[in-house]
């Protein structure tokens, strides 16, 4: 009955509101994970886990935008390209490049929002401009993001993660294996960077890892706010909105831009932002491993650093909402006063971005050594055929001339003279003889000649 009635929750919740296309294939990506859920559930339960209903509720309601906008996740990727290995980024290009589709898309910072744009159906977006063909795919939406419900009264407990089929932790630590050395396919490896680039920049914004739950406030099935994407803007600010997650999406109105952004204007940024948020900032708040430089590459650890930095990115959540929250009468709309956009979200998303860009780096410099060559350019059988061929005739005439320079000279005999000048002066003779003939037109102008 429990693993019925989980799935029950699940249709009730889809059915109502499911139009378009897009909104279908997040749906069915949710109502696999959710029927895992249930499949795993006891077969005599006395009642419904509350664990079941929460990742039910996270995979269904979490929101579906994206983290950062296409400045933030550059950002990410050009600050890791300052502390990994000389000439990684250069290897990583070859193989980033092989796609004519994606050709837009092979540095560093680059990559990192490629993720986002292979969801476009429409070049409209102004993040939707980088692919030569539009994808309009959504089947890796919930890479970019961890289910998980947040309820303020409940946050004095200890932090753990939730544990589900497809979570994004548990999809970025299997594709390591993958990167480090256990596939040499440069499919495999391109998919996996980019992927890696992007979903790792997105687990640093505090709403791509908590929802908050008031089922007085919020008219859906679980009551959530969608990562901040159902409480409006209003004021002065809301220009950023339309609401509070783009607020964050936005590094509070700060990095607003989409691609294409020149790699000198990010390395601008980059080199800013670690003037303000060095490395050791957050060595000495216990937020970045000490050997972030030179890590240790097993692979167990560097999956375990995944989850530590998403369980680091939890305890900003409650930041994220404070002053929402700390409003009694507070609603459906905001008024963010300046403060909370310019000293929280934006100085937040700042520290968060540079923390980002550390921790790639050393998942990348663990890659470094393994990065496959690209295959050389095969030639075509028909152009192998025409060199030789070319190869052939040129050899064939070389030996000729050769022969006949080596050859022996025969002396020309009085008789052969004599012939050889009349034959010259009957040809002069005809030359004369064509040119005398040649007529000219009224005006004087010769109209043949030879």
């Amino acid at each position: 009955r429990a693993r019925f009635g989980v799935r029950a929750a699940c249709t009730r919740l889809a059915a109502p509101t499911a139009s378009g296309r897009a909104f279908a294939v997040r749906i069915r990506g949710r109502m696999a994970l959710c029927g895992a859920v249930a499949s795993s559930v006891p077969r005599r339960p006395s009642r419904t886990s509350p664990a079941v209903w929460a990742v039910c509720f996270a995979a269904l309601a979490i929101p579906t935008v994206d983290a950062w906008a296409d400045e933030g996740h550059m950002l990410v990727g050009a600050v890791a390209a300052r502390h990994i290995p000389a000439g990684t980024e250069e290897r990583l290009k070859k193989f980033l490049n092989t796609e004519a589709d994606f050709a837009n898309f092979s540095d560093l910072p680059s990559s990192a929002v490629w993720a986002d744009h292979i969801k476009c159906l429409s070049d409209e977006k102004p993040w939707c401009k980088g692919l030569r063909t539009l994808i309009g795919t959504e089947e890796f939406t919930h890479f970019h993001f961890v289910a998980w419900a947040y309820v303020p009264k409940e946050e004095g407990v200890e932090i753990e993660l939730p544990v589900y089929f497809g979570n994004s932790v548990n999809v970025l630590s299997s594709a390591l294996p993958s990167l480090l050395g256990g596939s040499r396919t440069l499919w495999a490896w391109s998919f996996n960077t980019r992927m890696l680039t992007h979903c790792f920049g997105d687990l640093h914004q505090p709403l791509h890892v908590g929802s908050y739950i008031n089922k007085r406030l919020f008219d859906n099935y679980f009551g959530d706010d969608s990562g901040g994407n159902n409480i409006t803007i209003a004021g002065q600010f809301q220009p950023i909105g339309p609401a509070l997650h783009q607020v964050w999406d936005f590094a509070g109105g700060a990095l607003m831009k989409a691609w294409p952004i020149a790699r000198g204007e990010l390395d601008g940024l980059a080199e800013e932002l670690e003037r303000e948020f060095p490395p050791e900032h957050f060595v000495d708040a216990g937020r970045l491993d000490p050997s972030w430089e030179r890590p240790n590459c097993d692979i167990e650890r560097l999956a375990n650093g995944i989850k530590e930095a998403v369980l680091d990115t939890r305890r900003l959540v409650p930041l994220a909402y404070q002053e929402y929250l700390g409003n009694t009468s507070h609603g459906l709309e905001y008024r963010p006063t300046r403060h909370y956009v310019e000293d929280v979200a934006r100085r937040t998303s700042f520290s968060q971005i540079a923390l980002a860009g550390y921790r790639l780096s050393s998942i990348l410099t663990c890659m470094s050594p393994h990065i496959p060559e690209p295959p050389r350019q095969r030639r075509s059988p028909w152009a192998i055929v025409g060199i030789t061929g070319w190869a052939v005739t040129a050899a064939m005439f070389g030996g000729l001339v050769h022969q006949w320079a080596k050859g022996p000279r025969r002396e020309l005999s009085e008789p052969m003279v004599r012939e050889l000048g009349a034959q010259l002066k009957e040809s002069e003779l005809v030359a004369t003889t064509t040119t005398a003939g040649a007529t000219t037109d009224s005006g004087g102008v010769e109209s043949s000649s030879v």
